[in-house]
């Protein structure tokens, strides 16, 4: 299946094939038109490099993280999906220093579905949480803030 993009420089999806957008001739008469190349391995390749758990593209996120505001006291849970061919290396970061799974942060990862739960958010939870999956080729980064408003804030409003 081609997907055709307008020379904008951005990424379209289709069948979970990635294709970095560029300038094309648009002119259907235009000299070389109907020809191809791709520095991608073959399909033949390609197959064999998934059958190894080999990794033939970088990870990209198709769904970012998104803010998120909670009441001290209550949960709060992170979630974006990421596009790789095989498992990526996970890690998650709160105002740029790695986060520790334990009580206080739970991270999960199944199918390209990343979250991140805090059972309890308290105000010191609030900052920039960021999720970065990474293999041989690459990593991606996806980011959002934490806001946690004090639990007198409810009684206010």
């Amino acid at each position: 299946m081609c997907v055709w993009c307008k020379p904008r420089g951005r990424e379209r999806i289709a069948n979970g094939i990635v294709c970095v957008c560029g300038t094309l001739p648009l002119d259907p008469t235009a000299q070389g038109f109907n020809r191809s190349t791709t520095s991608t391995p073959n399909v033949k390749q390609q197959q064999q490099h998934q059958e190894e758990g080999v990794p033939t593209k970088t990870p990209l996120f198709v769904a970012p993280l998104k803010d998120i505001a909670v009441v001290s006291g209550q949960p709060a849970r992170f979630e974006c999906i990421v596009a790789c061919d095989a498992t990526p290396s996970i890690r998650w970061t709160k105002d740029e220093a790695p986060i520790e799974e334990g009580y206080k942060f739970v991270p999960e990862y199944r199918n390209g579905v990343c979250r991140l739960s805090l059972p309890v958010a308290y105000e010191g939870d609030a900052g920039r949480y960021c999720c970065l999956a990474e293999n041989h080729l690459g990593y991606a980064a996806t980011c959002a803030e934490l806001t946690v408003a004090n639990a007198d804030w409810r009684a206010n409003q």
